[in-house]
Order: structure tokens, then sequence, then C-alpha cells
């Protein structure tokens, strides 16, 4: 266990939603959701108190059967303007990932996507836009990753081309 990182300190476990102006999204998050009642609250508050406001979330419910969950959902879809939710049948991961970007309002210059169990800190849009507004070879970012709940690591993974070229080491987000 890592001894320098207090993994108590979850981002999302109160809401403190930043004020906007209603500006035009920047960012569409894609978040896929499957009867996943359990995190998405907490996930959704991690998002609502980004520092950097000009995102929409696009909740997208790949055919879900749990009525909790889909009421839950519906609570959660009234918590904020910029928060839409889809509903499509079942098809799996990608294809919902692949269903929420194309839904995607057209302002949006960045997409960003997001489990439905994960949580980031409330500079994590924010930090993601200006790198790459700020370095402008680069067509996309990541960050490194903290796992909680029992499965608690940090996850510090530089960028090698050549490794990707063999497996996947980086995060969906």
């Amino acid at each position: 266990m890592n001894k320098l990182f207090d993994f108590t300190q979850e981002p999302g476990k109160k809401l403190e939603k930043i004020k906007y102006n209603n500006e035009e999204p920047l960012i569409s998050i894609i978040m896929p959701f499957y009867n996943s009642k359990k995190y998405i609250r907490q996930t959704v508050n991690s998002l609502l108190n980004q520092t950097f406001p000009c995102f929409e979330l696009l909740i997208i419910d790949d055919g879900s059967d749990d009525k909790e969950a889909l009421k839950e959902l519906e609570n959660i879809k009234k918590l904020d303007n910029r928060i839409k939710v889809f509903h499509k049948k079942n098809e799996g991961l990608s294809a919902t990932r692949d269903f929420g970007a194309s839904k995607s309002i057209a302002s949006a210059k960045y997409l960003m996507f997001i489990d439905d169990d994960d949580l980031i800190e409330k500079t994590y849009l924010e930090c993601g836009y200006w790198t790459l507004e700020t370095n402008k070879e680069a067509s996309w970012a990541y960050t490194d990753s903290v796992g909680f709940e029992g499965i608690e690591y940090t996850w510090n993974k530089w960028f090698d081309s050549e490794k990707m070229k063999k497996e996947n080491d980086l995060v969906s987000t």
C-alpha cells in the first residue's frame, strides 16, 4: 500500500458545484451506464465540482434493466442542465462510447470518456483542457490514476508508444 497517498480523500463525496454562466460546452464528457447505482452519484459529483465548468455530461444508458439504477439516473439528470441522459439497447462499452460521442455538441473541442464508477479531482478538466490548448501538436492527454475501496493503488505510467503497440497501459479517462 502506498503510504504517501491518503485514499480516504475521494473526490465527489459531497457536491460543491461550481457556478458557471451557461457557456457553450468545450468538452463533452461521455459516461456509459449499465445498472450502476452504487457509485454514479459520487462520480457525477466529482464532475459537477470541476473548476472548468464548460462541459456537457452525456450519460449513455446501455440497456439497463435495474429499476432502482434507472430511477437514480433520472434523479441525477435533474441535478444540472449540463447533464443529458440517452437510452439505447445493450451493445457493450465500445458501442456505448461511440454512441455518446455521436451525441456530442458541435461546440465541444474535446471528448472525455469516464466510467460511471471513476472519480476525478476538481481540476482534472481544467488541467487537461489547458494542456491540450498549449500543446497544439498533442491530440490527446491522459493522467495517472488511483484505486479506492479495497483496491488501493497509484497508477503512474509514462507514455511509451512502442509499449502501447503491444499492450494498452492507459485508463479510459
